[in-house]
């Protein structure tokens, strides 16, 4: 169901949702994040597992007495694969965000996504290491995901990156234009009424 929000302070009473680029936009909930994460933690570990593997075997075939150029070879081959699994790792920890739609895997699962914070468009590649690259610093990483309990629900990274993470479709939002206006006019007003007000009680003192 479409939600229509019809003046600004609507808009600003309404929890989680916020107004980039004249659309309207859901916040993901912090449970939706949460399990997002964890189903990205999970080909990330059999990631890290396949790199374990593939080292370890890479060792043992080194360390062998009766080692041959035909096993230093496939043991070289290991270490490739397990390099290129070790950059997979990085770039779902780091730039997955800024693919096609703004998803990681886990993501599009949940139906998120992560839009730019002043055009709404689908997280950049510069812009999902920003909002990444600051939970691998010590310390700061750990404080980093508590702000998602904050009103806007970014972490420190994606407050850096300038994105959101929202739910994948947008909200009719109808924001009266004419309240601003309307506002602007009814302060000419008061002004124009003290100044009559000032001239008129002058002029009777006179």
């Amino acid at each position: 169901m479409v939600k229509v929000i019809t003046n600004t302070d609507d808009l600003e009473r309404s929890r989680g949702i916020i107004k980039v680029a004249g659309e309207g936009y859901a916040l993901a909930s912090r449970g939706s994040r949460w399990v997002a994460s964890f189903l990205d933690g999970i080909l990330g570990l059999l990631l890290f597992g396949g790199v374990w593997a593939l080292r370890s075997l890479s060792a043992d075939l080194s360390l062998r007495k009766e080692s041959t150029f035909g096993l230093d070879l496939i043991a070289f081959g290991l270490d490739l694969i397990a390099a290129g699994l070790t950059l997979g790792m990085m770039y779902i920890d780091l730039f997955w965000d800024g693919s096609t739609k703004g998803q990681t895997w886990g993501k599009a699962l949940m139906g998120i996504r992560v839009i730019n914070s002043h055009n709404g468009n689908p997280c950049s590649y510069a812009r999902s290491f920003l909002r990444n690259v600051v939970s691998w610093i010590p310390l700061i990483g750990l404080i980093d995901i508590l702000f998602i309990y904050g009103e806007k629900r970014q972490r420190l990274g994606e407050r850096l990156a300038e994105t959101h993470v929202v739910k994948g479709r947008t909200i009719a939002i109808q924001v009266d234009d004419n309240r601003s206006l309307g506002s602007t006019l009814e302060t000419a007003f008061v002004f124009l009424f003290l100044a009559i007000l000032f001239f008129a009680l002058r002029h009777c003192h006179q």
